[in-house]
């Protein structure tokens, strides 16, 4: 009994840390790009370096925490990895881990030569500096070292995230937790938008005045963070209680309405709009059209098969009107004329894809090295082209380019084994699961979207934020599951 005692507390303060950590990297984290913003070339400041020094910190503690819950708290309900489904998503995400990890095998000149011809000859050329009895596929492995730290942080995140919610307690705790560092970090950006000059001593590194971008140096990446907490919010919000009736009307009701639930409504209903004025605000082409496509999909998988004409006109009409009425709200002519120009900051995203396509073409088997995008590409660019790219602002193109086709597909097939996996979800009676799984398959599909033009996956912060959501995500059936009988009249009916 005393044994059985103790590994119950146990997991419980083990449960208790790995949720403080977690609350930490939600809450604390993206702030931290604001903070000296020391100029260390492109789009990365000290801060910034920093805050993944940071991150990967907080990712090996999350490691060891639940390395210690498995081993000294172990019982069948914290260990339980779900169902086969969730296992699945395990075995992808470990997959594309390992392909990465792979980049630092060495090989002997031979089999380096068959595997990747055109990272031999690269490194023939440097026979100066470059390995001769055994070479890796990485062709800058000190780069490509820096660039693994921070894939397998995310891997951790996403394992650690996928076995923690154990309950509709932890799945609500986790909504409201990115409910609040959404609305905080809209609330951050648009205070600076608008007040220009007055508040440039918050978060210096916040880009320019035209353009609301918060904590964060580029706005597209303020708006991406925002796209991915937006649609779990408004899950969020139809999960706090039962929207007012007719029956309503009189004083006594609304009052009582209003202490038990009004008030939270209120709250997460600010918090949305904080987030779709904050994404307007960025001016993101992208970051706009993937928050318009996230309101879309979310009813449109929330009502899935149930007078699919209705809910679909429904979802186009919300999502329009949403999108609509911030943009008035921030000024049309300035959005109108973000779409009218195809170049951002003079980087035209079609000679980069290109170039990346390049390189693909040329390492497909292993890819250039993670993190070596910046050095290589240049041997891929046309001469006219002036200046360089640090990116491929296409993250599908940039891990082709990085890790090789091989690792592309391994992420591609995990995304789409773990939308099957919530669509089924959402097909399940009842109502949390459905508003929840609606949620997180919208905010997956808004950050997929937005990565077909920008790298918000290489920015730490939404790499992270995005690891957690796929990571929850897997374990909503499971969680939700374990105490379905508990089911309130909170919880609004379908």
């Amino acid at each position: 009994m005393e044994a059985g005692a103790f590994q119950e507390r146990a997991g419980v303060a083990l449960d208790g840390a790995i949720k403080a950590v977690f609350g930490f990297l939600l809450a604390v984290f993206p702030l931290i790009y604001g903070w000296a913003p020391v100029d260390a070339g492109g789009d990365t400041t000290i801060s910034q370096s920093l805050a993944v020094t940071i991150f990967e910190a907080a990712a090996g503690a999350l490691a060891l925490l639940m390395g210690l819950k498995l081993c000294v708290a172990a019982s069948p309900q914290a260990s339980s990895g779900g169902n086969g489904a969730s296992g699945g998503l395990h075995v992808a995400a470990a997959a594309f881990t390992a392909i990465c990890a792979l980049q630092f095998l060495p090989l002997p000149p031979a089999i380096h030569a068959f595997v990747t011809p055109s990272g031999s000859d690269l490194l023939d050329r440097f026979a100066g500096i470059a390995p001769s009895d055994a070479r890796t596929t990485t062709l800058i492995p000190s780069l490509t070292f820096v660039a693994f730290l921070k894939v397998a942080a995310f891997f951790i995140v996403f394992f650690v995230a996928s076995k923690l919610p154990r309950s509709r307690g932890d799945l609500r705790l986790f909504l409201g937790a990115v409910t609040a560092a959404g609305a905080l970090t809209a609330f951050l950006g648009l205070i600076k938008f608008f007040a220009g000059d007055a508040l440039s001593f918050l978060f210096p590194s916040g880009g320019g005045h035209d353009r609301a971008a918060g904590p964060f140096i580029n706005p597209n990446h303020f708006a991406g963070y925002l796209e991915i907490c937006f649609p779990l919010t408004l899950a969020f919000f139809i999960l706090s209680g039962p929207m007012p009736e007719r029956g309503m009307l009189n004083r006594p009701a609304l009052s009582e309405y209003a202490r038990t639930h009004g008030w939270k409504k209120a709250l997460i209903g600010f918090a949305c709009l904080l987030m779709a004025g904050g994404m307007i605000s960025s001016l993101s082409r992208l970051g706009i059209f993937a928050f318009a496509l996230s309101i879309f999909t979310f009813f449109f998988v929330l009502f899935r098969g149930r007078r699919s004409k209705l809910v679909l006109g429904i979802a186009v009409f919300a999502s329009f009107a949403a999108v609509l009425l911030t943009s008035i709200y921030v000024g049309l002519d300035p959005l109108l004329q973000r779409y009218s120009i195809l170049e951002d900051a003079g980087v035209n995203r079609l000679d980069a894809w290109k170039m990346g396509a390049r390189m693909t073409a040329s390492f497909p088997l292993t890819g250039s090295g993670l993190g070596t995008f910046r050095y290589i590409s240049p041997l891929y660019q046309p001469p006219e082209l002036k200046g360089g790219f640090h990116q491929a602002h296409n993250d599908y193109v940039n891990i082709a380019a990085d890790a090789g086709l091989p690792a592309l597909a391994a992420a591609l097939v995990f995304l789409v084994l773990w939308t099957r996996h919530l669509l089924g979800v959402a097909g399940l009676h009842g109502s949390f699961r459905p508003v929840a799984a609606a949620g997180f398959v919208a905010a997956m599909a808004a950050m997929a979207v937005h990565s077909i033009g920008d790298f918000n996956l290489q920015v730490a912060s939404n790499g992270m934020l995005f690891a957690m959501v796929l990571g929850v995500g897997a374990a909503l059936g499971r969680a939700a599951q374990a105490d379905s009988s508990g089911t309130g009249a909170h919880e609004p009916s379908r």
